[in-house]
């Protein structure tokens, strides 16, 4: 979810700040692209989008049942859980995380699984995907576990904020699902 001004950084603040928003306000001075892309100069005005920013709802006013019924009509049936039992890793060993993804569809879902890193500033990890694509099929109800693990170079630059990115769909560029751990990479002493 985000907000989107053409007034100004000011603007962005005061809507935070006034608001209590938890989700980011873009500023998008004239010549506005992505303002008239989205917005009909009304408020509230709500509009949902896929992952692709292709709009999936757009209504002026707010009604929170069709809110939820635009996304849940546009929600994968596999979900995506990654949990790692630390935010931290040493330069030379091995992170470990546990991922669970679990069919709530009423069908058979067939679909790729694969691993990237993330770089702080969203650059991606040379080398990506760091495992993967993997196909797998689950079963309506069915939840797969396992725990991965990724090793981490001697080398490695100590970074906060480095990201590992499980993608579901069909890869490398069609992401059905996904969920991120933050780990932070710490020098050997």
């Amino acid at each position: 979810m985000f907000a989107i001004t053409r007034e100004g950084y000011w603007a962005a603040q005061q809507w935070l700040n006034t608001h209590s928003l938890t989700h980011p306000v873009i500023h998008d001075p004239p010549p506005s692209n992505y303002y008239w892309a989205y917005s009909h100069g009304y408020i509230p005005q709500n509009t949902l989008t896929d992952q692709n920013f292709v709009v999936i709802h757009d209504a002026v006013g707010y009604n929170e049942p069709a809110i939820i019924s635009a996304i849940e009509a546009n929600l994968s049936p596999v979900s995506v859980v990654m949990e790692g039992s630390s935010e931290t890793a040493y330069q030379g060993t091995n992170f470990a995380f546990d991922v669970t993804l679990k069919n709530w569809g009423d069908t058979p879902e067939t679909f790729e699984a694969w691993l990237d890193g993330i770089l702080p500033m969203h650059n991606p990890v040379p080398g990506n995907p760091l495992k993967g694509p993997k196909s797998s099929t689950l079963d309506p109800g069915e939840v797969m576990s396992t725990t991965l693990q990724v090793y981490i170079r001697e080398n490695a630059p100590p970074i906060d904020n480095y990201r590992l990115k499980l993608s579901i769909g069909t890869y490398p560029d069609d992401i059905v699902n996904c969920d991120l751990i933050e780990v932070d990479i710490l020098e050997v002493d």
